[in-house]
């Protein structure tokens, strides 16, 4: 035999000499092949989820049932210091722009100022009122509730023996909380003609100054009566006492007579007041 016809023998006698894999071998290997793949999606999937999960947490989250009204920043409600005086003062004008401060017609006489939730409540004793005589308002007395809102002194609420359309205007009357200065004005006045008391001016003020009013304090006051071009026909200084307590604030009336001639030719009245030191 040649050396090459033996080489060839003992190969293929040690490829034949091997035993053949058993089938339970070959589908053992296949199983394993086969778990080792799914082992691996697995270990890719949870991998990918827990750096997916990262991702997402680093995501702007939103929550589409909440109202879009909550994501608005909350309202800022600021206090503004006005002084009681301010109020008052503020409350009277209300009153007398409501047709409710006429000495002679429906008259609510001011009493003072409290303090109440988100504001003040102003009083007033409610009166009706005749050529000579005033008589408690069997209905009850006025109640204001005032308030500061969007930087505007307004009242929010009314109540007492008060007509509709009185009640509109007093809610719709608004004003700025800007600083008074000492001064005893007359938010009421008007020129009244009767045959018990002949022409004369009827007025009802407001001082806007401290209570008591100080000594040292010296208010002259002047009435002028003009015709209908606006030009003065009558004047005469005034000399009435200053309030010493908080209800003198407001409320007092006052009727000045006028000479007879002035019936046909009074159109209106005003008063000019002026506070010095004296």
């Amino acid at each position: 035999m040649s050396d090459d016809l033996r080489r060839l023998f003992n190969r293929a006698s040690i490829d034949f000499d091997t035993p053949a894999p058993d089938y339970r071998d070959v589908l053992q290997g296949g199983r394993r092949r086969l778990w080792t793949r799914r082992l691996g999606a697995v270990t890719f999937l949870v991998a990918l989820l827990v750096g997916g999960g990262t991702l997402v947490t680093g995501l702007p989250w939103t929550n589409e049932s909440t109202s879009g009204d909550s994501t608005q920043p909350a309202a800022q409600t600021t206090t503004q210091y006005v002084p009681d005086t301010r109020v008052a003062s503020f409350a009277v004008r209300a009153i007398a722009d409501a047709g409710l401060l006429d000495p002679k017609g429906t008259f609510n006489d001011y009493k003072g100022v409290e303090e109440a939730t988100g504001g003040w409540q102003v009083n007033f004793d409610a009166f009706v009122c005749g050529s000579a005589t005033c008589e408690p308002n069997s209905d009850g007395d006025t109640q204001l509730s005032v308030q500061v809102e969007n930087g505007v002194l307004s009242i929010y609420d009314a109540t007492g023996p008060l007509p509709d359309d009185a009640t509109q205007r007093l809610l719709d009357f608004k004003e700025e909380p800007t600083p008074e200065g000492v001064d005893l004005q007359f938010p009421f006045l008007r020129i009244s003609d009767s045959l018990d008391e002949g022409v004369s001016v009827i007025a009802s003020p407001v001082w806007t100054g401290p209570i008591p009013a100080r000594a040292a304090l010296q208010v002259d006051c002047r009435l002028n009566i003009l015709n209908e071009g606006g030009a003065v026909v009558f004047d005469r200084l005034l000399d009435e006492p200053l309030p010493q307590t908080e209800e003198q604030r407001a409320g007092t009336k006052y009727v000045w007579g006028l000479p007879e001639s002035l019936r046909d030719e009074a159109a209106q009245a005003s008063v000019v007041c002026q506070t010095t030191p004296s």
